[in-house]
């Protein structure tokens, strides 16, 4: 049996002068499994549901994706029985709809415990989807792509599940199998791009809502990664490209748009110049005393 107790203390100072602190003990068996005690606490200070929930997901999602490393390492490094699960991977998705933390209970084992035993337990990818799909926690919201390999012969065959596709949000977990995108006469991969693919799971998050006041950012088919993908994807030929694609970032594209600056509050319709000379004592270091609207404006545009 070994031991390890952590106290994680954030730069966190309640209003009241309570300080955050969170305290793990792990009693990790040689056998790879454990059990984690967790304390989290603020003093005497009442914290918002919206703070809890954020501050859980973000010690989920460290605690997550450390098990997901562990399981790669142990993939890797160790013999799997014949049967097992061979690969996860995930993206996070935002949750804009609030009404569903409502159907959150603390009867719930979070998503690190649902990865580690579905990783155990499940021998197919829909056994896994459905493993993790238990006392879902609803918390750090995630898109989960679970790979079989014993499932997939390089350059023969790509059989049913070897890609099966697994999205949660409070109250609920779908999952379908995706390994028809991944031969090339048909996608050819898989992208994932932090927007829920399950058109359930996308309208309850609140995406939909979000498309319509902002634009196609939030859509599933247009938002800028999609379009990157579906351009440059079949330039992925071996590990390096992969890598290539996925660090993207084409910085001289900016050039191409036409931007006008404006510094500082209006002066349309008679308005005075603002000054910080009316403010007392306010600080202001590092910007003008005035801003005077009278100085041309400075444009960017693409180069010849």
């Amino acid at each position: 049996l070994l031991n390890r107790s952590v106290v994680l203390k954030e730069d966190a100072v309640g209003e009241e002068g309570d300080a955050l602190v969170i305290s793990m003990t792990v009693h990790l068996f040689l056998d790879g499994l454990g059990v984690l005690e967790m304390q989290a606490g603020y003093g005497q200070s009442q914290e918002s549901d919206e703070f809890t929930y954020f501050l859980t997901g973000s010690l989920e999602g460290y605690i997550t994706y450390t098990t997901l490393f562990f399981l790669k390492c142990t993939i890797k490094h160790t013999s799997f029985p014949q049967g097992k699960i061979g690969l996860s991977v995930l993206t996070s998705n935002n949750m804009f709809s609030s009404s569903l933390f409502s159907v959150m209970t603390p009867e719930a084992l979070l998503g690190w415990q649902r990865v580690r035993a579905a990783h155990a337990l499940a021998c197919i990818g829909k056994q896994w989807a459905q493993i993790f799909s238990k006392h879902n926690s609803g918390t750090y919201n995630n898109q989960y792509m679970v790979v079989d390999l014993k499932r997939v012969s390089l350059g023969r065959q790509i059989e049913d599940w070897s890609l099966t596709v697994v999205e949660q949000i409070p109250g609920l977990v779908l999952y379908l199998d995706q390994s028809y995108a991944l031969p090339i006469i048909s996608i050819g991969y898989w992208a994932s791009y932090n927007i829920p693919f399950h058109s359930d799971i996308y309208r309850m998050s609140g995406y939909g809502v979000m498309w319509e006041k902002y634009g196609k950012d939030f859509s599933y088919d247009l938002c800028p990664r999609v379009k990157i993908f579906r351009r440059d994807q079949r330039k992925v030929t071996n590990l390096d490209t992969l890598k290539y694609i996925m660090r993207h970032n084409d910085y001289h594209m900016a050039q191409m748009f036409l931007a006008e600056t404006v510094n500082g509050p209006t002066t349309q319709n008679g308005l005075p110049l603002f000054s910080w000379s009316h403010f007392n004592r306010t600080a202001h270091h590092g910007i003008p005393q005035t801003y005077n609207h009278a100085a041309p404006a400075v444009w960017f545009q693409r180069s010849s």
